[in-house]
Parts: structure tokens; C-alpha cells; sequence
């Protein structure tokens, strides 16, 4: 768990993001972020996998070479309303 967010987990390079009942695994190696799920799910834990993430609690995320594009237009049209 990080210091600065106690919603953020680590394990060497791979970082596990909780929040309620949704979060986000990510990592440099699609092979390492299995292994994590296996080792989760040996716990007992019941996790869904819903594949490459696009949006996560209203922010989309497009990811473009070795950065990452955030947008949040459902909060923008609430505001504009």
C-alpha cells in the first residue's frame, strides 16, 4: 500500500488500484498482470476481468505510445448543465 493513497497497491512493478468494488491492474508485462489475477484469485477473491481499460468511475483513458489521455466528459456535461 502506498502512503500517499491507501487505495494504491504495489508488488515491484505492478500497481493494483481499489476503489469500492472496482479497480485496475496494470503493469509493463500482460504475462505478469496474469500471474497477479491467478495469485489474487488463489486467495479466494472473485475477480472479474473486463480486458483492456478504456474507462474506469466516468474517466476515459486512451493510451498513446508511453503516455496516457484523460478525459472526463460526463463530468464536464454535468457541469456545463
Amino acid at each position: 500500500m502506498l502512503k500517499s493513497d491507501e487505495c494504491v497497491y504495489t508488488k515491484k512493478d505492478i500497481l493494483y488500484l481499489l476503489y469500492t468494488d472496482d479497480s485496475i491492474i496494470m503493469g509493463p508485462d500482460e504475462e505478469k498482470i496474469e500471474q497477479t489475477i491467478k495469485e489474487m484469485r488463489n486467495t479466494g477473491l472473485n475477480l472479474t476481468v473486463l480486458g483492456t481499460l478504456e474507462e474506469f468511475l466516468g474517466v476515459q483513458l486512451k493510451s498513446a505510445q508511453q503516455s496516457v489521455h484523460i478525459r472526463q466528459p460526463y463530468l464536464i456535461e454535468s457541469i456545463l448543465k
